[in-house]
């Protein structure tokens, strides 16, 4: 598989700022989805497409290839990340670059590890009919039988029963936890999305592992993951 590994990193971050090169422990939080990627078994070059030259000169110090700063049509806040992996894909292609395959990692899940990243693409590729892939968590305390919407400041139930219903009852339900995206990139060209029903296969990862950042919170709640030694005893 000719994997193009490619890590979006805009610099106009709201909720944290500057988090994508925040120290977290002893690292800058970008470095630790650089070194996974290059890690994978899957080829060492990781990209970053970034508008900021302060998280570029990390990046590369980190062994990451930052071919260029992102225009700054592809890194408004109303830019989506289509318009960003498709410049990446087009400039690499007219270096004559080509890859089957993008794995679109985000810096802020760095719990997401090489492992992860050989082992969704190997389920991935067994799965013969798929075009995409996505990390996937199993939702329980978010599930929509335990949901509820809120009318004259009174609770009414999100699902149509009110009935009382236990967790092991349920039906398995996933969310999209936003660690890796995996996509043919003819058919990323096609539909500009990671989601297509009947394409995009889920690849599930643990709860814990789950976790990005997105605020200070997020932040203390990784940083505090990451200083247990034993978290992974919960995989």
């Amino acid at each position: 598989m000719k994997v193009l590994k490619l890590i979006l990193a805009r610099g106009g971050s709201k909720g944290l700022p500057r988090k994508n090169i925040k120290k977290l422990l002893d690292k800058p939080l970008i470095q630790y989805s650089i070194e996974a990627g290059k890690k994978s078994k899957y080829g060492s070059d990781v990209y970053v497409s970034t508008d900021c030259s302060s998280i570029a000169k990390v990046a590369k110090s980190c062994g990451a290839i930052v071919p260029f700063l992102r225009p700054s049509e592809f890194a408004r806040d109303q830019s989506t990340s289509a318009d960003a992996i498709l410049h990446m894909i087009n400039y690499l292609e007219s270096e004559n670059k080509i890859f089957e395959y993008i794995l679109l990692l985000e810096p802020t899940s760095p719990l997401r590890d090489y492992i992860d990243i050989n082992k969704s693409l190997d389920f991935f590729k067994s799965n013969n009919n798929a075009k995409c892939c996505v990390s996937v968590v199993k939702s329980e305390i978010s599930h929509p039988s335990f949901l509820f919407s809120k009318k004259n400041n009174f609770l009414m139930s999100y699902s149509s029963s009110n009935k009382v219903v236990r967790r092991q009852d349920l039906n398995d339900l996933y969310y999209p936890e936003g660690s890796i995206y995996i996509s043919q990139i003819e058919t990323y060209k096609k539909t500009k999305t990671f989601y297509n029903d009947d394409l995009t296969v889920g690849y599930e990862i643990p709860y814990w592992k789950s976790f990005e950042i997105d605020t200070i919170e997020d932040f203390l709640i990784i940083e505090s993951i990451m200083k247990n030694n034993n978290i992974k005893k919960l995989k």
